[in-house]
């Protein structure tokens, strides 16, 4: 599914699993540059942006014989193109997703999920004159437990959850930081805070790319995975890998993050301004 605006693509998501998930496979930013690779040789389970953890045991974020599959289980596509909020134009579409988090043969549903993907075209007139012209889109996931089953573990190793991987040109030579201040790898990989940064020179460009985590999600602020060599990674966790959390029955859990991306160099206070004054109230986590 190809999300176009203009004459380019914003994003393209791959509905059905391949070959054991769905997962955005394009993301662009205003220029249109894509940002995510899809199944490098040196990672072949690695897809674009994907969201993953183990339930139960069973991985879903490897794609080795043991691991578990979500499938596709109804998708809602709509588009809404001529909103007016407080006299403002807004464009937005928005990618609805149910999906069945199965084991390796598929013969039990281990938890589900609820996919929503979305891209809003905003201004930024009310924001600092250096947050300048980006482009935000949001995924959110509803995870919960199937009928007649009481509860389900997720876990995981320190990079699972919501992953990007970053095309070649981004590797090696980017600079993570975050709302705390914090730079570079040793700074960022391991640490909690409400958003983090991956900003790289690239064929002449300065690429910035924010992942945030709202402050409805679990265990807010996110634990942060980051990773420069040998390939750029950026992943929003849980911190499932110290400490594994029950899902229980009746009890589901709603995660909401945003990716806003830049052809320029942002300030920490500009990513903040977009976190606090768009994100967090476009995105309550929160159904």
């Amino acid at each position: 599914m190809i999300l176009r605006h203009g004459a380019g693509v914003v994003f393209e998501y791959q509905r059905t699993p391949n070959p054991r998930k769905p997962y955005l496979r394009t993301l662009t930013t205003p220029a249109g540059i894509n940002i995510l690779r899809d199944a490098p040789v040196d990672h072949l389970h690695h897809h674009g942006l994907m969201f993953a953890v183990a339930v139960d045991g069973v991985t879903f974020w490897a794609e080795s014989p043991e691991a578990g599959y979500q499938l596709d289980a109804g998708t809602v596509h709509a588009v809404l193109t001529a909103n007016r909020e407080n006299g403002k134009f807004r464009a937005e579409a928005r990618l609805q997703q149910r999906l069945e988090w199965r084991n390796a043969d598929r013969s039990q549903i281990l938890i589900l999920e609820d996919r929503e993907l979305s891209w809003h075209a905003l201004t930024s007139e009310d924001l600092p004159s250096d947050v300048g012209d980006f482009r935000l889109v949001l995924w959110k996931s509803q995870l919960e437990l199937p009928a007649g089953k009481s509860q389900a573990v997720l876990s995981g190793s320190p990079y699972y959850g919501l992953g990007i991987r970053f095309i070649e040109q981004m590797d090696k030579t980017g600079q993570f930081f975050n709302a705390e201040g914090q730079t570079g790898v040793e700074g960022t990989n391991g640490k909690r805070s409400a958003w983090c940064a991956y900003r790289v020179e690239m064929a002449g460009k300065t690429i910035t790319v924010a992942m945030l985590s709202h402050p409805d999600n679990l265990r807010h602020p996110a634990t942060w995975f980051t990773m420069v060599q040998p390939f750029a990674y950026l992943s929003a966790t849980l911190g499932l890998a110290s400490e594994p959390f029950t899902l229980e029955s009746g009890k589901p859990v709603s995660l909401s993050y945003g990716l806003v991306l830049w052809d320029t160099s942002p300030s920490a206070a500009a990513i903040q301004a977009v976190y606090e004054k768009v994100f967090c109230p476009l995105a309550p986590a929160k159904r």
